[in-house]
C-alpha cells in the first residue's frame, strides 16, 4: 500500500508540472506552482526515482553475491576441515548455508581469512591462502560487502523519498485548490489531479485517506482536551474532600462540651468518705 502511495504521488506530480508548463495556462496557477510545489516536488520526484536505481543495485548485487557463495560453499567446508586437522582447538563458525545473513556469512569468511594469517609461516595454510579458498573467498567477502552497500543504500533512499512526501503533498493541496478555482471543477486540468475514491480506497485503503492525514491534528486537539479534563478530576475530588471535613468539624467541637461537664463527676468520686 505505501508503495502505491508513493506512485500515485508520483503521478499527481508529473502532471501538476504539466499543467503548469501548458501554454497560456492561468497565471495564479502558474505562479503558485512555481513558488509553493516546484521545490517540494521535485526534491520528491528526484527521491521516489532514486528507488528504482537503488533497488536495480541491490538485485545485481544480490545476484552476483548469490553465484560468489555457491562457488565458494564447497570450497569453505573442505577449508574449514583442513584446519581443524591442523588446530583442533580452533573455535570456527559454522558452514556457510547454516547461517542467515549476509553480515553472517561475511564474518565467517573473515574469519577463517584470520586464522589462516594466523598460521601463514605453516605451509598448509599458505596453500589455502593461495589456492581456491584464496581467490574465491575474496572474491565472495567483495559481492556480500557491495551487497550490504546496496541495502544500505536502498533504505537511505527510502528514508529520504517518506521525508519528501509530506511536504510534497500539502504543497500539491493548496496549488490543487487554486487549479480547481481558477480553471473550474470539470476542468480537464483539475480532473486530472482528481483522485476517485475508488482508487484511493485500494491505495490508502481507506476511501479518504487525504481527508483523514488533513483532520489529524484536530483529532489531537481533542485528545489534549480530553487529557485536561482527565487531569482536572483529582482537583475536583480535592474540593469534595474538604467541603466534607468542614462540614464534619462542627459535630466534632459540639461534643467537646459534654466531655467537660462529666470531669467534675469523676472528681467528685475521689473525695475520702466521712467515716
Amino acid at each position: 500500500m505505501t508503495v502505491l502511495k508513493y506512485e500515485l504521488m508520483f503521478r499527481l506530480l508529473t502532471r501538476a508540472a504539466e499543467i503548469a508548463a501548458e501554454p497560456g495556462m492561468n497565471a495564479s496557477v502558474v505562479t503558485v506552482y512555481k513558488g509553493v510545489v516546484k521545490t517540494p516536488a521535485d526534491a520528491f520526484c528526484k527521491n521516489h526515482s532514486a528507488i528504482a536505481t537503488a533497488e536495480t543495485t541491490l538485485g545485481k548485487d544480490k545476484r552476483d553475491s548469490g553465484v560468489a557463495f555457491e562457488a565458494l560453499d564447497p570450497v569453505y567446508k573442505v577449508t574449514r576441515s583442513v584446519i581443524l586437522a591442523f588446530a583442533p582447538e580452533t573455535v570456527l563458525p559454522n558452514t556457510l548455508k547454516s547461517l542467515e545473513t549476509d553480515t553472517d556469512k561475511l564474518n565467517a569468511i573473515e574469519t577463517i581469512f584470520g586464522v589462516l594469517g594466523e598460521h601463514s609461516n605453516e605451509a598448509w595454510a599458505d596453500e589455502l591462502l593461495t589456492g581456491e579458498f584464496g581467490i574465491m573467498g575474496t572474491a565472495a567477502a567483495k559481492e556480500l560487502r557491495d551487497e550490504i552497500a546496496s541495502n544500505k543504500a536502498l533504505s537511505k533512499a527510502r528514508g529520504l523519498r517518506a521525508e519528501a512526501f509530506e511536504p510534497a503533498y500539502q504543497s500539491f493541496l493548496s496549488w490543487k485548490r487554486v487549479v480547481r478555482d481558477a480553471l473550474g471543477p470539470r476542468s480537464k486540468q483539475y480532473q486530472r489531479l482528481h483522485i476517485p475514491s475508488g482508487q484511493r480506497k485500494a491505495i490508502e485503503g481507506s476511501s479518504k485517506p487525504l481527508a483523514a492525514t488533513v483532520k489529524a491534528p484536530e483529532a489531537t486537539a481533542k485528545t489534549a482536551e480530553a487529557t485536561a479534563e482527565t487531569t482536572k478530576a483529582p482537583e475536583a475530588t480535592s474540593k469534595v474532600t474538604t467541603l466534607e471535613a468542614e462540614a464534619k468539624a462542627p459535630e466534632s467541637k459540639a461534643k467537646t462540651p459534654e466531655a467537660t461537664v462529666k470531669a467534675p463527676e469523676a472528681t467528685a468520686t475521689l473525695e475520702p468518705s466521712a467515716g
